[in-house]
């Protein structure tokens, strides 16, 4: 049986501490939406995330649910196949984004909403039905729209590649030194990720040697000085030593790679890159493989976190029957 002393603890404690029940039913409401969206949930997760941003007793958690909803619909927008779910997924992500931007100008995302919003304008702008789904005005845009896709049907049309102009022109940059600069940008602006752009970094180096064709010609043409690492063609010579242009290549690549393997040790990318480099500089005369391959083939059984993986297992058993000098 309650007592009166219950009851007067209980009003107490909700009157001294009225922010406790809210913040704890809001919190679990809003890991409730993170949870269902990342089960694949999808409605579950977005009928909550509208209660989030739209009731006032919700308020405490409405901008991280907003600013997850709207990334949600972000990155939906960059995977989509489909041009029309890519607009309609972009329109969404930019709409939530302008809301935090309005409603919570100094809001801990700030920066990366600027860069979203940044990044949606200059890749869906060129679409009329791209607009801030709150703003009635824009709605016009689907009838503009309907209007331009009309005139596509009437003639064969055909999009143009706006990087065609690479073709023509002078330029003083190998397509090396072209992609050395597009690659540190990446490494700059987006450091935490800057593995993957020196992945491809060393890939468009070690394609310059012969032999070796990870990047290829496209758009623009992949003109570059083919280098021989030996002074006969291919990778097997009686002689050992490489041509000066491939030892300053050898030298080059070994010390970036060297580099960030210290960063990334374990990294699936890292290991890979030594198997990649065992292969192509290796140096073999009478079935003897130099200590250089050796290292790299170590570096992968001593770093690879699964010691069930193929990687693991191949690279172990090529140590034990293999002799080097």
């Amino acid at each position: 049986m309650r007592t009166k002393l219950f009851d007067f603890i209980i009003i107490l404690v909700m009157f001294c501490n009225p922010i406790i029940f809210p913040q704890t039913m809001s919190h679990d409401k809003l890991l409730e939406m993170k949870n269902s969206l990342t089960l694949g949930l999808s409605d579950k997760g977005l009928a909550i995330g509208a209660e989030l941003m739209s009731r006032a007793e919700y308020s405490d958690v409405r901008e991280e649910a907003t600013f997850y909803i709207a990334e949600l619909f972000f990155l939906l927008a960059i995977e989509s196949d489909k041009t029309n779910s890519k607009i309609s997924y972009a329109s969404k992500a930019y709409t939530y984004y302008l809301v935090l931007q309005n409603d919570y100008p100094s809001s801990q995302f700030s920066k990366s909403i600027l860069k979203r919003i940044n990044f949606l304008l200059s890749s869906f702008k060129e679409y009329a039905l791209f607009r801030d789904l709150l703003n009635p005005l824009l709605n016009e845009s689907s009838i503009v729209e309907d209007k331009l896709r009309f005139a596509t049907n009437l003639f064969d049309f055909k999009q143009p590649n706006p990087y065609i102009f690479f073709l023509t022109g002078i330029s003083n940059q190998t397509p090396i030194e072209t992609l050395d600069r597009y690659f540190d940008e990446i490494i700059v602006n987006h450091p935490e990720f800057e593995i993957f752009a020196y992945y491809y970094k060393i890939l468009a180096h070690l394609s310059t040697i012969r032999g070796v064709d990870f990047f290829k010609d496209g758009i623009v043409e992949f003109d570059i000085e083919k280098i021989s690492l030996k002074e006969t063609d291919g990778f097997i010579s009686i002689k050992k030593d490489y041509v000066p242009k491939g030892r300053e290549l050898n030298r080059k690549l070994n010390g970036i790679l060297s580099s960030i393997s210290k960063k990334y040790p374990n990294h699936p990318l890292i290991l890979n890159l030594h198997l990649i480099f065992a292969k192509i500089f290796i140096n073999i005369t009478d079935d003897k493989i130099d200590s250089a391959t050796k290292k790299h083939v170590e570096f992968v059984v001593q770093n690879e976190l699964d010691k069930t993986h193929p990687r693991y297992l191949l690279a172990k058993e090529f140590l034990i029957s293999n002799k080097f000098y």
